[in-house]
């Protein structure tokens, strides 16, 4: 047999007697022996002698709080290789001592024999090599835990051991209690009493459902200071052969920052939404103002103007006919401000007459009156726009804004550019003016007017301005 594959046992304590007893016992059990080291006192072997795999063979005579003591800080020293402890009339208490002092495994001298010497050494080997595996499986539950503001968890359900991280329990829980982290029923004392019937049912459903491998939810726990943390689980069951359960792995997530964030996010969309409202109505109420102002200042004095003149020519028909002139020319004058009142007011015949038709006209009306130059650039093509509320919306912004340049703005030059390519839509709209301070100015119906069309077609808007700079809006419409 290769010698890697055999065994190394070190034999300490004990008269040499004892020590020749268990070395011949070994050599009449089916062990696969390589070396036997006879050590005087097994605290003094020097752990580099022995080749690897080993088991170190420790007979005492009483067991106290000292040999207990030195056995723990051996164990350090031979982290990976079990400890087999031989002693006389080994209770049950005694057994649990020696464990707690990291004895792999203990065995009475009243049952020495090759079959039991050789079962008992077998199964500390494959014990320690098993808490090996699960100490470096915990080792790097931890490195996760320190990598992540997860909490990392191993739910042992044959043997009810839990491992949890330790720094991430104490974060979520606010806990400092030693070991409560790996208790198994830390978890659900801390959960929520609103959500341990959920959680309840989550469970059930996993333990009696094969065809559940992974899960996801989540509840509400309590920490030390009687405050609430909303956790997020995500975990994977494991099963053997049978389908029963056998394991649960996966970690915990503090996700009461996220959810705050995500309400407060929440509460200033839906201020931001209700000022957007605000500011369309307000709109709607100016419109109705100005509708009313223009019939009743302009079109109304006209109309009661032709009145007058027509009453008269009735009444004078003789001299009546030069009034009944100027009558027809007024009338014709409150068509026409009808006519370009009505065109303000009511949406453009874009699919008639296209968007870059439309602009023109517009800028064209606008144009006649003030001193200032727009210069408009457009690279698109009004057929390969096909949604007719977004050629609309593109029509009122340029409007809008045009509206706030001649209040506001007093410009030399305004440019006007719209670039189309096959993912979006740019719109530009630049002057030259006043400007303003971004910091300190309160945007008016104008700009939340252009916000909320902005927001209705989920496109990106950006204002630029500064004081003596003139402002400059930014659309990016996504096709």
């Amino acid at each position: 047999m290769d010698t890697a594959k055999k065994m190394n046992i070190v034999i300490s304590g004990g008269s040499a007697t004892f020590k020749k007893q268990v070395q011949l016992l070994l050599a009449k059990s089916k062990l696969p022996l390589h070396k036997i080291v006879l050590a005087p006192s097994l605290f003094r072997v020097s752990k580099s002698k022995i080749p690897r795999p080993g088991i170190f063979i420790l007979f005492l005579d009483t067991l106290n709080k000292q040999k207990l003591l030195a056995l723990s800080e051996f164990s350090k020293k031979t982290a990976a290789d079990p400890i087999l402890i031989i002693a006389d009339n080994i209770t049950a208490a005694m057994h649990q001592k020696l464990l707690k002092a990291n004895a792999t495994d203990s065995l009475s001298t009243a049952s020495l024999s090759p079959g039991i010497l050789e079962k008992t050494i077998m199964g500390a080997i494959r014990l320690k090599s098993l808490s090996n595996e699960l100490q470096f499986s915990n080792e790097r539950y931890y490195l996760v835990g320190q990598a992540t503001n997860d909490m990392v968890w191993d739910w042992d359900l044959l043997n009810n051991r839990v491992f949890r991280s330790k720094e991430a329990w104490q974060k979520i829980t606010g806990s400092r209690l030693t070991g409560e982290h790996n208790q198994p029923d830390s978890w659900w004392n801390r959960i929520h009493p609103g959500d341990k019937e959920k959680v309840k049912k989550i469970i059930q459903d996993i333990l009696k459902r094969p065809d559940i491998k992974k899960f996801q939810f989540e509840c509400r726990v309590l920490r030390d200071d009687g405050s609430t943390r909303y956790i997020s689980e995500k975990g994977y069951a494991m099963r053997n052969e049978k389908g029963e359960l056998i394991r649960l792995v996966g970690t915990s997530r503090d996700i009461s920052d996220v959810l705050e964030l995500e309400k407060k996010l929440a509460e200033e969309q839906k201020k931001k939404q209700d000022d957007i409202t605000n500011a369309v109505i307000a709109a709607q109420e100016r419109e109705r103002e100005n509708l009313g102002k223009e019939l009743h200042d302009n079109i109304n004095q006209i109309l009661a103007t032709a009145k007058l003149y027509i009453e008269y020519s009735m009444q004078n028909p003789a001299s009546g006919h030069e009034f009944l002139g100027s009558s027809k020319k007024l009338i014709l004058s409150a068509v026409e401000e009808i006519r370009k009142l009505s065109k303000s007011l009511l949406p453009p015949s874009l699919g008639e007459v296209g968007l870059k038709m439309a602009l023109q006209e517009l800028v064209e009306s606008i144009a006649i009156v003030n001193k200032f130059k727009i210069k408009e650039h457009y690279a698109f093509n009004d057929s390969a726009i096909q949604d007719e509320e977004l050629k609309l919306t593109i029509f009122r912004i340029v409007q809008e804004q045009l509206t706030n340049i001649l209040r506001y703005a007093q410009p030399r030059n305004v440019l006007i550019e719209i670039v189309h390519n096959k993912k979006n839509l740019k719109l530009l709209i630049k002057d030259d003016g006043i400007g303003f301070e971004k910091t300190t100015i309160t945007y008016g119906l104008g700009f939340k007017n252009i916000a909320s069309r902005v927001q209705l077609h989920n496109a990106v808007l950006k204002i630029d301005a500064a004081k003596g700079k003139g402002c400059s809006i930014k659309i990016d419409f996504e096709l």
